[in-house]
């Protein structure tokens, strides 16, 4: 749902403007949107390997920076910071953040470390809507078992710790 308007609803690549009585098809899937301005939403790619954000609800879109390696992005949240939207994208080599002008990588020296497997595949991710620099992150390890599980960072993204404790 929008954030300031609530008439404004998006479904995966479909929006509607009066509240679900009708819906418009967009070009992209909807995986974000910012808290602070509904109005900026942010997408995928066909190959889940590309970003897009636009800043009118769907209507047009503009592609983000590449990412400095290529890596399948699962998850995506929107936060914010005093100056800027910032988006944590959950990848298939750890967490990337943009906060305005590139990617930074997030990873095993940030405390996101490697699981047994050797993989650092982040399925999910959240911001913590009363606080924008606590973030979550679900790590996965497809068709290979246990993980290690669930981390948070208090900083934005910038250290992470394990949160398993008994699970």
């Amino acid at each position: 749902f929008h954030s300031q308007d609530t008439s404004v609803v998006y479904a995966g690549k479909y929006r509607s403007d009066d509240g679900g009585s009708s819906w418009r098809h967009l070009d992209y899937e909807i995986r974000g949107m910012s808290a602070n301005d509904g109005d900026i939403v942010f997408a995928t790619g066909k190959n889940s390997r590309k970003l897009f954000r636009s800043n009118d609800r769907g209507e047009t879109w503009t592609s983000m920076p590449r990412m400095v390696t290529d890596v399948e992005i699962f998850d995506i949240a929107v936060g914010s910071s005093k100056s800027a939207v910032v988006v944590y994208a959950a990848t298939s080599q750890g967490v990337y953040i943009f906060r305005g002008t590139e990617w930074q990588y997030s990873g095993e020296d940030s405390g996101l470390i490697e699981d047994a497997h050797g993989l650092n595949q982040v399925k999910s991710i959240a911001v913590d809507p009363n606080n924008p620099n606590t973030v979550y992150a679900g790590k996965w390890a497809p068709g290979k078992g246990v993980s290690n599980g669930l981390f948070r960072s208090k900083d934005g993204g910038i250290n992470w710790e394990p949160i398993n404790y008994n699970l």
